[in-house]
């Protein structure tokens, strides 16, 4: 959210026109600024603000004669009494041989592969990162029956700053998604889509890139019962997505899904105040409700994604989706991405951007479904003269020390300061 402090007002007078300069703003000034407001030593220059790491294990299943049914890739074995997420899962017979995609968090370097038979039970054998081929000729875990309460599934938290190419606040409460897939035939994909939190009170729209898929890839998209964010929403000159499809075209002829026009709007279910205006409060950022915030239940739209062929959705994993939100500064619309590689990309709107800024990037991608985002105006962290503050400051798990060296703490995000996240 944005504040007008001082200092903010200070670095919005960096980007105005004068009258001796035909300049936006002075790009010194501006990156000067913003190291500034990010109180964090040092930052990794080689950081790619990544998370997650894409794998493929390779499956023999030649010597199996059980009725396999399928291939289930898990974080842990649940047959100890623990949870595990499903990171991938994929048809398969007795005697097949698959190489089998999924995408995990650089924390784990251990997996679980598991053949469920036609009697619902699994047979698990363990793989790690560097050798990651599995051979139930010979599996390590005998044929065991598992809860269905035990698995779940796997689900990413993108978490975004709306305030570009202003200074940030750095809680990342601004919107908040989360989003898993599920694979229901080789031609279709459910996504998940879940409006967490609104910690801003501007105007924000939404979309998603399919990474890697053409408009033309795509066969159609629908959602669940017809429900979308943007039921009841009259488009206008001002909207910064033009179409209600739910499909569009982007510049460069991506797949993208129209997710919302207002993230108010979206959250809100179409709640307006007494004056016929949107009702702009914070969703879920403060731990208390008062007439600027309040405690609202997430809202989860379930898209429907049919694709012409199976060769795309077999690549579509969590780590190529691209979900992005849209804000207007000075009248230009801004798309502000989560996965970093994407920081520069345009998909629906031309603009000049500023790609030399090293600074903390607008969003993040969390492989973490209950990931805890900080509450309003606390910081996700800060690190300064080798000591970590902020909601996520735990020694040797700080998100500071991750900032500062792209090798450490890399599971950073399961230890917050509880009074400091919602």
């Amino acid at each position: 959210m944005r504040h007008l402090t001082l200092y903010a007002t200070l670095l919005s007078a960096v980007f105005l026109l004068t009258a001796c300069s035909t300049d936006y703003y002075d790009e010194e000034a501006y990156e000067e600024a913003l190291r500034h407001q990010q109180r964090i030593d040092h930052i990794d220059t080689s950081h790619d603000w990544c998370l997650t790491a894409s794998y493929s294990v390779h499956v023999d299943a030649g010597s199996v004669a059980v009725g396999t049914r399928r291939v289930e890739i898990w974080t842990a074995n649940p047959v100890s009494g623990s949870g595990a997420v499903v990171l991938a899962s994929q048809e398969l017979s007795d005697g097949d041989v698959a190489d089998v995609p999924f995408v995990a968090p650089l924390s784990l370097t251990t997996f679980y592969a598991a053949l469920l038979d036609a009697d619902g039970r699994y047979t698990i054998d363990r793989f790690t990162a560097d050798r990651p081929a599995v051979d139930f000729s010979s599996p390590l875990s005998t044929r065991v029956a598992v809860r269905d309460n035990l698995l779940g599934s796997q689900v990413f938290t993108y978490c975004f700053e709306d305030d570009y190419p202003l200074s940030e606040d750095y809680d990342y409460n601004d919107v908040v998604l989360r989003i898993s897939r599920e694979q229901v035939s080789d031609r279709q994909l459910l996504l998940n889509v879940t409006l967490a939190a609104v910690g801003t009170t501007d105007n924000v729209a939404a979309a998603m890139r399919l990474v890697g898929c053409n408009y033309d890839d795509i066969e159609s998209v629908a959602t669940e019962n017809g429900e979308t964010f943007n039921d009841g929403y009259t488009l206008a000159a001002t909207s910064m997505i033009s179409s209600d499809k739910l499909l569009l075209k982007g510049l460069k002829g991506e797949a993208v899904v129209n997710l919302f026009h207002d993230a108010y709007w979206a959250m809100g279910n179409g709640a307006v105040s007494e004056t016929g205006m949107i009702d702009r409060i914070l969703h879920n950022v403060t731990k208390t409700t008062s007439y600027t915030a309040d405690l609202a239940e997430p809202r989860t739209i379930t898209y429907i994604v049919t694709f012409r062929s199976p060769e795309k959705l077999k690549t579509l994993m969590l780590d190529r989706l691209d979900p992005f939100i849209i804000v207007n500064y000075n009248s230009v619309y801004f798309e502000l991405h989560a996965v970093y590689a994407c920081r520069g990309d345009q998909v629906l709107n031309k603009y000049e951007l500023n790609k030399n800024v090293q600074a903390l990037p607008w969003g993040f991608v969390i492989p973490e479904g209950a990931f805890r985002y900080p509450v309003e105006g606390q910081r996700l962290g800060s690190y300064t003269n080798g000591a970590a503050f902020g909601a996520y400051m735990r020694e040797k798990h700080s998100f500071g020390e991750w900032a500062s060296d792209h090798t450490k703490a890399l599971d950073w995000y399961r230890y917050p300061t509880n009074s400091m996240v919602f």
